[in-house]
């Protein structure tokens, strides 16, 4: 489990979806779930809350088109790209 915190930086919005994951999947392993979090470049696509409405990528976009000094016409940044 601390390596999970210690995976999400203890940022409450990638611990929210971690919980989200476990009880989504409770037969799936936290070490499985640990596993897809040790590699950086999948980080993303291992927080997306499985069979839930939205996710992090999600949630970063929200947040982004609800920011009022974000630039006109200007898109959210896409990880990795």
């Amino acid at each position: 489990m601390s390596e999970l915190i210690s995976q999400c930086a203890g940022l409450p919005l990638a611990l929210g979806l971690v919980t989200a994951h476990g009880t989504v999947r409770p037969d799936s392993p936290l070490a499985l779930l640990a596993e897809g979090l040790r590699e950086a470049a999948g980080r993303l696509d291992t927080l997306e809350a499985d069979g839930l409405e939205g996710g992090l990528r999600a949630a970063f976009a929200s947040s982004y088109l609800a920011c009022p000094r974000r630039r006109p016409g200007r898109r959210p940044p896409t990880p990795g790209h």
